[in-house]
């Protein structure tokens, strides 16, 4: 991928609640020494949940099908995919849609289930916001153990009252919905550009000089162009963590993660940045992006 992650990923404001990796408090429910700020927010140690023996025994069927997809595709299919007729293109098509059906079939119930669990612990314990567990390393409590027992169980799992999380003290955004803007799909094409007048520079240079000679003209390539994507990319980036830390001082959140760590609750300020950041690059060439997710992000 081209435009690397945000940098920082994160933004922290303040709240007592350092963004590493792990998590030291263990057990359920929140430590009598949990910080005030912190006690309505809770971890899931997402790792744990995937290597649970239902997940495995899943994984290992998904694992089956594709290895039985491709014993059937050797067989019944040309060794050189030039020797392929229309027939044969149908087959394989129509084949892999069928066995990524299955597949699909297989773990989206545990997937569901899983979220659910994770949502049900997280409306008893009325938090405003689950974290994942790999960006906590102290002041939250781990609801794993509960939230394990609770996926492993045989009953329905039923959710509970909704919790109001507009006062939570962290909110997230969607990084992906930020880096399908126009202004990063134009910076896309103008890296992509220069790339392909480099290549065609290199290949005319190519019956001119010696293999060594044509090592160190394709080491300079690749370093002009990392420092002419550099150069376009990071205006923009700073751009992004400066319209995050002005929506996010604006809201009074302690705490700015990316979507993928928040698993339940927290406020979405993905519309908000996206508003901010297009008022700073000054676009006004109609730029749509996708609209971001309203409610709590799946895990």
């Amino acid at each position: 991928m081209l435009l690397r992650k945000l940098s920082p990923a994160l933004l922290l404001l303040g709240l007592s609640l350092s963004v590493v990796t792990g998590c030291q408090n263990q057990g359920s429910g929140p430590a009598a020494n949990t910080p005030a700020a912190t006690r309505t927010v809770g971890a899931v140690d997402m790792e744990a949940l995937v290597g649970l023996d239902e997940f495995k025994k899943a994984q290992k069927d998904i694992d089956k099908l594709s290895e039985d997809f491709r014993k059937e595709a050797e067989a019944k299919l040309p060794k050189n995919p030039r020797d392929w007729q229309k027939k044969d293109q149908v087959w394989l098509t129509e084949k892999r849609t069928e066995v990524q059906k299955k597949q699909n079939a297989i773990m989206e119930p545990l997937q569901q289930r899983k979220e659910a669990a994770i949502l049900k612990i997280s409306r008893d314990h009325k938090l405003t916001v689950m974290l994942d567990k790999r960006i906590v390393v102290y002041g939250v409590a781990d609801y794993t153990d509960e939230v394990k027992k609770t996926f492993q169980g045989k009953d329905e799992i039923k959710v509970g009252d909704e919790v109001d999380t507009s006062k939570s003290p962290i909110g997230y955004f969607d990084q992906d919905v930020v880096r399908s803007l126009k202004v990063f799909q134009l910076v896309e094409t103008q890296v992509q550009r220069k790339q392909m007048e480099l290549m065609k520079k290199l290949q005319e240079a190519k019956d001119k000089v010696s293999p060594a000679e044509l090592e160190v003209l394709q080491n300079n390539a690749s370093g002009e162009l990392e420092a002419y994507k550099e150069q376009l990319v990071t205006e923009l980036f700073s751009k992004v963590n400066d319209s995050v830390k002005e929506v996010a001082e604006s809201q009074g959140l302690a705490l700015v993660l990316d979507k993928t760590h928040v698993l339940q609750g927290g406020r979405n300020m993905t519309s908000e940045v996206v508003d901010t950041f297009l008022k700073k690059t000054a676009d006004k060439g109609g730029d749509k992006p996708r609209k971001a997710p309203s409610g709590t992000p799946t895990p």
